[in-house]
């Protein structure tokens, strides 16, 4: 089976899936543990698993599940869950998968690849970036016109919780950019668009933190971050609110400003696993309504759209309910 095949073949069974799961092809983020437990996959496990990404198991008369290291980045073990799921959906067998036939690498496509897995990874790119749920996160990305830059990119990755580099070859796929101009985004280190975002703040803690930068035409957009990320918001478009940032509320103490150099015109945050609330915060133009309990914050911007912060935790042992991942 060539590639070509195999994505043609996920990019089918990945479209039955979203219509039997109920999954909304037109939303940039989807929840793939949500889907994993509506696809009768009766366990999911996490745990640290060396140099294994992810597990496919089944066996007869054992109820199927699926076991994902939980040591991997946030996008990879998106990637990974989608993968297994693909596993199950094409009713393959037992299956265990490393950084190279799971989690959106990007570097094992000049190794030798199993149908089977091929068809798996192929799934696992059409289930998590459908072309409607890329167009809806280009749109908001840009607002309306083709992506020019590789920073737009990084900032579609973070939107539809994937990797970087995955994204840009899905991007080639959908025929959102060229093969030129993917071949030249892939070259580009993730780290190179993140100094570029935060030029003007204090350098992040974490090599694997991110950066999400929020644009002025983000409008119920649901950003999720882990802790060291950091969120950074355009403020410019109108005078703060007379009420003040959290007045009524309170700061959740798990979102905490940062202080730029710069001629101030944005404002960032840092997502911690907790820390003092700061004054500072009251002097942005956002408004923020919070929930501490679970770690979610909806934010109104001076421009009048509001993004969802939801911080997503490292999971660990038996997965207990629906949970976005």
């Amino acid at each position: 089976m060539t590639w070509q095949q195999a994505q043609s073949a996920a990019m089918l069974a990945a479209a039955q899936a979203h219509a039997d799961l109920r999954v909304n092809r037109r939303e940039p983020f989807v929840d793939v543990v949500g889907a994993l437990a509506a696809s009768g996959v009766a366990h999911l496990m996490w745990r640290p698993m060396g140099t294994l990404f992810g597990a496919y198991l089944k066996q007869p008369g054992v109820p199927v599940g699926v076991l994902v290291n939980n040591g991997i980045p946030f996008p990879a073990r998106r990637m990974t869950l989608a993968h297994e799921l693909g596993h199950h959906w094409f009713g393959h067998s037992t299956s265990l998968d490393d950084e190279h036939t799971a989690g959106g690498s990007g570097g094992g496509r000049a190794r030798r690849w199993s149908d089977r897995e091929k068809l798996a990874e192929s799934f696992a790119a059409w289930f998590l970036m459908p072309a409607p749920a890329v167009q809806a996160a280009v749109r908001l990305v840009t607002g309306g016109p083709p992506l020019s830059t590789p920073e737009q990119a990084y900032q579609l990755s973070l939107l539809m919780g994937v990797p970087y580099r995955t994204l840009v070859r899905q991007l080639q796929t959908v025929r959102q950019v060229s093969s030129q101009t993917a071949r030249a985004w892939a070259a580009v280190q993730p780290g190179r668009l993140k100094a570029r975002a935060v030029a003007g703040f204090p350098a992040q803690a974490s090599g694997r933190a991110d950066v999400f930068v929020v644009a002025p035409t983000y409008d119920q957009v649901t950003l999720v971050v882990k802790q060291g990320d950091r969120v950074l918001f355009d403020a410019r478009p109108a005078p703060a609110p007379a009420s003040g940032v959290g007045a009524s509320q309170g700061w959740p103490q798990w979102l905490v400003p940062v202080v730029g150099s710069g001629e101030g015109t944005s404002v960032a945050f840092d997502v911690l696993a907790s820390s003092p609330d700061s004054g500072s915060a009251r002097e942005c133009e956002i408004e923020v309504e919070a929930d501490p309990e679970l770690k979610l914050v909806t934010l109104t911007m001076a421009s009048g759209g509001t993004v969802q912060v939801r911080v997503a935790s490292r999971p660990r042992g038996l997965e207990q309910g629906r949970s976005l991942g």
